[in-house]
């Protein structure tokens, strides 16, 4: 599954959450183990912008940058 933008939809999880947002779909292994972690840290107002970076093959130093 190639990643793709869907904008202003609806969705409903296994767990009964649901909303209305953009959001991305991509496969697990789509990103690197870093990049998992690197996602998982990130304030959630960031990781919508961090995966269209991935998506995009824009530089990723905003999020990765090193201590």
């Amino acid at each position: 599954m190639a990643m793709k933008l869907y904008k202003n939809v609806s969705w409903v999880e296994t767990d009964g959450s649901y909303g209305t947002s953009d959001i991305i779909l991509f496969d697990y292994d789509d990103l690197t183990d870093q990049q998992h972690e690197t996602l998982s840290n990130l304030g959630d107002n960031s990781r919508l912008d961090y995966v269209q970076a991935i998506m995009s093959g824009e530089p990723l130093d905003e999020w990765e940058c090193e201590d």
